[in-house]
């Protein structure tokens, strides 16, 4: 058959129909003008992955051909071409020849890629991948129509399920920006199996606008996570807890009332964390005594704390300081008790302090508030230790208030520190407060506060920003003041700490109850027992206490095998990273003009900056691996011990759905969901404590200080002998974070290890001490009304629970 070359310019020459969509763009690849002379029949595209380009999205797809394996199974020869379109308009934005693209060499070196995904879990037969592919589609378009910001990790999932391990390093090398979220080790999301395999018919969207697979979340990440939390217990606890005390008092089991006392001490603590951050002497104090209305914390032109201050609401006004290595002092909240605390003394020379100071103040908002203030010393003052204090706080705080200056607004540095020391650290809850504008000319006071808006605007736009003193007649200083209690209140009303304790607090509860019914049967079966009968029960007990006891050594030491094993697979990722450090450093010094500087200053920021990035990437693997330890435990107690533990979970919480604060964490997890439970945290929390916390020591590791003879070699000889130095330098630094790192993984396994062997323990004496009694003065029918009221409070908190 001939061909009619006339038709073929003629169809040529048409323009394409305006696109619909991101699944008609990557399908356009054979049919655009552009792109059907360039793009052979056989190549695909790959999902296609968006980027930021200025003030509009982009998105780029790789291009590869099927191959097969020589066992027969679907390969990928290495990506050959790659193609940029801008999505508001459908326009091609480049295109470019891998083959000839020297940065992709070493990967298309590497040959054949197994198409196999990301995710081990799926397989990716015909029907699954278009069905995977179609509703990445349909995500992408949901998130290009969205007028909010949407956090790019909730699109990471859906990769995990289509893209090959291999190919992600693609990406990553043509959009640097992605690796912060694009990650192949979370976990595909799970697909309703009743899912449409071609989407773009409005029937269709519809259908699959209500998998909550398909939607895209809130722009408001927090809300998007609360709404998906496990209910807040805490009133019901008050209830709960008086309750369960009388029965084991009645039962005569003093253990369980003294944990039940300590219980209730413990969830009584201030349920939020918020802490005031900024660089050095930006009015952090001043904001603290402004809303708490009185001069708790020193404040002038010298005196700037150089410690840690914790402030929480109590009885009585109260100042304890805290030393390392001392007895803590209880001090006078006075002028005086600052003196030795502050970052200056009185002539102005620098006092290198570590210390921590805690306040308890009787004060009517605070105790409203339910929250602990921490004023923090500066993130950029002279002192190293001190900024290292900041960076390990904030992985365990549920908020911050960044205060900058109207003098200085919003430098560099402080978009720096709150992009990567901030942000990084999952802590959603955010807000700016400008302080010092009654420094200025109220003309000028708008004008400046617009423009650290603006400033920040380009960090995110959903951080709310507020000045401290009034910026116009339309609202008084006292006015701006109440905009940021009502903004503090805000956030700390949807903190989850307090609800992830509750949760943690009412399993625990169901653990004393079992072991209460469990001494009330044993206590109505010794009313019925013989002296000898008691005696031989007795023995038998205690056989099984001494068993209990060696089932737990061997518990523990696999346990501690477990941790070790995550350890080492942690361990091996990081070292994974040094020669890429190295490469990295090596190059950035040959370029920095004055390399003593860079090393002094710019190398410690780049550490941290790295090691948040190797962190956040490591966090999802680390708390699954956990959450799947801890089940492990739970498992073993049950199965050896004849007092089963592991709290009962009814089916119905099969289907609770967790926030979904990693990128991996399975919204059905129920192992994670015990995990949280136990330890009264998210899983971002657990995380950024373990991964994020020692991050904090990179900037006091000690490699930074040089000799003063560098200072006279050239420049060049500088970078000879620091390029030396870098090799030991990332040795100690990756060496002290992977210290870290295991210190907090340790204890965090002591911690859940010791809670459980806790119940075991306390169960086993209160059963002891029941068989050991010569008579029970108990009636039985009293017993029996007892238990029945432990079944009955703890049926209805594994209901409230789920």
């Amino acid at each position: 058959m001939a061909i009619d070359r006339n038709l073929l310019k003629k169809l040529k020459a048409q323009p394409l129909a305006e696109t619909k969509g991101v699944r008609d763009l990557v399908h356009s690849i054979h049919r655009a003008p552009v792109l059907r002379e360039w793009v052979t029949l056989e190549s695909g595209a790959l999902a296609p992955i968006p980027v930021k380009r200025g003030n509009s999205w982009h998105l780029l797809t790789l291009l590869a051909v099927s191959t097969e394996l020589e066992n027969g199974d679907a390969a990928l020869n290495p990506p050959w071409g790659a193609i940029e379109w801008v999505v508001s308009v459908g326009a091609i934005a480049q295109i470019l020849d891998l083959r000839w693209h020297q940065p992709t060499a070493t990967l298309r070196s590497q040959g054949i890629i197994p198409i196999n995904p990301a995710d081990p879990c799926v397989t990716l037969d015909s029907p699954e991948g278009t069905k995977r592919e179609n509703a990445l589609f349909h995500l992408l378009d949901k998130f290009f129509a969205s007028t909010e910001t949407v956090p790019l990790s909730y699109l990471a999932s859906h990769y995990s399920g289509l893209l090959p391990p291999a190919i992600y390093s693609y990406y990553h090398l043509l959009i640097p920006e992605c690796k912060e979220w694009l990650n192949p080790d979370v976990s595909a999301v799970t697909l309703p199996s009743d899912s449409p395999q071609h989407l773009g018919e409005e029937e269709k969207d519809a259908e699959t606008s209500h998998s909550p697979e398909s939607k895209i979340p809130p722009a408001n990440e927090t809300e998007y996570a609360t709404s998906l939390l496990p209910p807040d217990l805490t009133e019901s606890l008050d209830i709960w807890l008086p309750q369960i005390k009388s029965l084991a008092e009645t039962l005569s089991v003093p253990e369980v009332a003294t944990q039940l006392e300590d219980l209730d001490h413990r969830r009584h603590l201030p349920g939020f964390r918020l802490a005031f951050v900024g660089e050095f002497s930006r009015g952090k104090s001043n904001l603290i005594n402004r809303l708490l209305d009185q001069p708790i914390l020193p404040i002038g032109s010298l005196p700037t704390t150089a410690t840690l201050i914790s402030i929480q609401p109590g009885t009585e006004d109260k100042m304890e300081v805290f030393h390392p290595q001392q007895s803590s002092q209880i001090r006078p909240l006075q002028t005086s008790s600052w003196d030795d605390l502050l970052a200056t003394d009185s002539t102005g020379t620098n006092q290198d302090i570590v210390a921590q100071v805690q306040l308890t103040l009787n004060h009517s908002w605070l105790q409203t508030l339910d929250a602990e203030l921490i004023d923090t010393p500066g993130a950029g003052d002279l002192s190293e230790r001190r900024a290292t204090v900041v960076f390990d706080l904030l992985s365990a705080c549920d908020a911050a208030i960044l205060v900058v200056s109207a003098t200085l607004p919003l430098s560099l540095t402080e978009i720096a520190f709150l992009e990567q020391e901030v942000i990084g650290r999952h802590i959603s809850r955010i807000l700016v407060v400008v302080s010092k504008l009654d420094t200025i000319p109220k003309a000028e006071r708008s004008e400046v506060f617009e423009e650290v808006k603006l400033r920040l605007s380009k960090v995110s736009t959903a951080i709310p920003v507020l000045p401290l003193h009034s910026v116009n007649a339309e609202i008084s200083d006292s006015g701006t003041l109440n905009a940021v209690r009502k903004q503090i209140e805000t956030m700390v009303a949807k903190g989850e700490r307090r609800l992830w304790r509750s949760q943690q607090v009412a399993s625990q509860l169901i653990e004393y109850l079992n072991s209460l019914i469990s001494v009330g049967e044993s206590a109505i079966s010794a009313t019925q027992m013989s002296v000898f009968q008691k005696e031989e029960e007795l023995q038998k007990v205690q056989a099984e206490i001494q068993t209990a006891q060696l089932y737990w050594d061997e518990i523990q030491l696999e346990l501690e095998q477990r941790r070790l094993r995550r350890y080492q697979e942690l361990e091996q990722r990081i070292f994974n990273s040094k020669a890429e450090l190295l490469e990295i450093f090596t190059y950035e010094l040959k370029k920095a003009p004055n390399p003593k500087t860079w090393w002094e200053q710019d190398l410690p920021y780049r550490f941290r900056r790295e090691f948040l990035s190797l962190s956040r990437k490591s966090e999802n693997f680390l708390v699954r691996g956990i959450s799947e330890d801890l089940a492990w435990l739970l498992e073993q107690v049950a199965n050896r011990f004849s007092q089963q533990i592991q709290t009962k979970i009814s089916s119905s919480a099969l289907e609770l759905e967790l926030p979904q604060d990693l990128d991996d964490i399975s919204l059905n997890d129920v192992q994670q969901y015990r995990l949280f439970t136990r330890v009264g945290s998210s899983a971002a929390m657990i995380g950024s404590y373990l991964l994020g916390g020692p991050i904090g020591i990179i900037a006091s590791t000690g490699v930074w200080l040089l000799g003063e003879k560098i200072i006279n070699k050239t420049i060049q000889e500088q970078r000879n002998l620091l390029e030396q130095k870098l090799h030991s330098c990332v040795e100690k630094v990756i060496s002290q974070y992977c210290r870290a790192v295991s210190e907090r993984l340790t204890k965090l396994y002591k911690e859940l290890t010791q809670d459980i062997q806790r119940e075991q323990k306390i169960w086993q004496q209160a059963k002891l001490a029941i068989v050991e009694q010569k008579s029970f003065t108990q009636d039985t029918s009293r017993l029996q009304e007892m238990i029945s009221q432990a079944v009955i409070l703890k049926t209805e908190i594994v209901k409230k629970q789920n």
